[in-house]
């Protein structure tokens, strides 16, 4: 198994060319034992098969100490990711447990409400469409924008950026999906070793199934297999006079999961003219 993951979420598409359905349900039962729920001890697994013909594994992260609101759903992790990865859209959805209307309200925003969603649950499977588990969704006026295929936004700073985590966390900024607020956000974390991981805020026309830039940064460290213990810097670049600021709880979530971490607030994003 391990000769065809390009990482262990992320898998080649020679390798699902054919989509065997043997081959995708392995990997189902492998994404469960990658997730991180110490609070309900339930795992979940979701196997995203990109237009490319990649695949992204989902997993479900949980925190300790920490509000349940902070937690990461399978199907989040697996679109996120896919966006990390600059998929521009997702062909079908695998899931190891029926999505919860949170998920299905945050899969609403890849505009796809024929995206085929096949559970499969103790050898029984059931296939539906996103619409056929949403049938009367909450939409906004402006909810036809698609998740995966919003170009990167053109953002400018109100200072200088010299720091590479800096311009680390600006980068990902640019490539948040935020048509409800407009209020940018990218978060960077350094780890021990050097390397550095990314995120951006997700929205949702719903407001609670938002993903915030920490999240989505964690999405990418976890999909390396890194612990958050590693966690060295940490950087959060939002609006400048944002409305929306999820500061306060990625400084209050960093502090249980990696307390040694220093974090680095900016507010300083705008967009370009």
């Amino acid at each position: 198994m391990r000769d065809i993951l390009h990482s262990p979420f992320v898998i080649e598409s020679s390798f699902l060319k054919n989509r065997d359905e043997q081959a995708i349900l392995t990997l189902l039962n492998r994404a469960k034992t990658y997730a991180r729920p110490p609070i309900s001890e339930f795992y979940v697994g979701v196997v995203a098969i990109g237009e490319s013909g990649t695949g992204y594994l989902g997993v479900n992260l949980e925190f300790p100490h920490q509000p349940l609101s902070q937690t990461v759903h399978a199907e989040q992790f697996a679109i996120t990711l896919a966006k990390l990865h600059g998929e521009k859209k997702i062909q079908a959805l695998w899931v190891s447990e029926v999505p919860c209307g949170h998920c299905r309200q945050f899969l609403l925003e890849l505009n796809l409400p024929n995206l085929p969603i096949i559970v499969v649950q103790q050898n029984q499977r059931l296939e539906k469409t996103l619409s056929d588990l949403l049938p009367f969704p909450f939409t906004l006026a402006n909810s036809a924008e698609s998740l995966l295929e919003t170009p990167p936004s053109m953002l400018t700073t109100c200072e200088s950026i010299t720091d590479t985590l800096v311009s680390e966390a600006f980068n990902a900024a640019s490539l948040a999906y935020v048509p409800y607020t407009k209020q940018y956000a990218g978060m960077a974390l350094k780890m021990s070793n050097g390397e550095i991981f990314k995120g951006f805020s997700v929205e949702s026309a719903a407001y609670n199934p938002t993903l915030p830039a920490l999240q989505a940064a964690m999405i990418h460290l976890v999909s390396q297999n890194q612990s958050f213990q590693d966690i060295q810097e940490a950087v959060l670049l939002e609006m400048v006079n944002t409305q929306v600021s999820s500061a306060p709880v990625t400084e209050n979530v960093l502090k249980t999961l990696a307390p040694q971490a220093t974090f680095k607030y900016l507010p300083i994003l705008a967009l370009a003219n």
